[in-house]
């Protein structure tokens, strides 16, 4: 009953929101240190409005430099979409809002997350994602079919700890990228220069645990076009 009673919570990551119960009992529950959540909090809440702070610090701040950083008005709007989508799945689909289904966004970018029943909802997902929210500019589905899901505290963790190394490396633009991860897989936002979205990756590729890495990527590049995704593999 309890479980139950849980099912539909928000929990917000720092890098969307989704619809998830309590995760079950892990082994990564014994290194849960006081001094480990307080990194993985100062983390997410240090991304979540650093691109804000970037551009507000400096207002002489050459255009050229601030490239790549979203403003805040677009923060607002990102976290707009994720809530507004994850409401029309529970308005027009209960079997989606009963699935585990996670929804990020970055400049209006929009990564589907999670594991349904059919490849019929993970369609309907991406229909009702194209007919109801106009802002979104364009849709990443990485919604799985039938596959078990166990692993919320370890994909947290995993998150958490390559923002802190984004943001501990030196001259490294954490602000310009967003991460998340579902299922030990690792999903990297930005509107990057090339180098920047190596650097990214290699930064990633560190962390333990990671099963692959998937770059969700604007290239700020005049030599690539506007926009573009890849994998790397693990």
């Amino acid at each position: 009953m309890k479980a139950a009673q849980n099912r539909f919570r928000y929990i917000h990551t720092g890098s969307g929101l989704s619809y998830n119960s309590p995760p079950p009992h892990h082994p990564l529950h014994a290194w849960a240190t006081p001094q480990v959540l307080l990194l993985m909090l100062f983390t997410l809440l240090t991304t979540g409005c650093s691109s804000f702070l970037q551009l507000t610090n400096d207002p002489n701040k050459a255009a050229a430099d601030e490239l790549g950083y979203r403003t805040l008005g677009t923060v607002i709007e990102d976290e707009s979409i994720e809530g507004r989508l994850l409401n029309k799945f529970t308005q027009l689909s209960p079997a989606l809002s009963e699935a585990n289904v996670k929804v990020t966004s970055f400049n209006g970018v929009v990564l589907i997350t999670g594991t349904v029943k059919s490849k019929a909802l993970r369609d309907q997902a991406e229909e009702i994602a194209k007919a109801t929210i106009p802002q979104i500019r364009m849709i990443h589905n990485e919604l799985a079919i039938n596959n078990t899901y166990n692993s919320a505290a370890v994909d947290q963790w995993i998150s958490a700890r390559i923002k802190a190394r984004m943001l501990f490396t030196e001259q490294f633009p954490a602000s310009k990228i967003k991460v998340t991860t579902h299922n030990r897989v690792v999903y990297l936002f930005g509107m990057l220069t090339q180098s920047e979205s190596n650097w990214a990756v290699n930064i990633a590729k560190q962390t333990k645990g990671v099963r692959k890495i998937v770059k969700i990527i604007e290239p700020l590049d005049a030599t690539v076009p506007k926009t573009a995704t890849g994998q790397e593999q693990r």
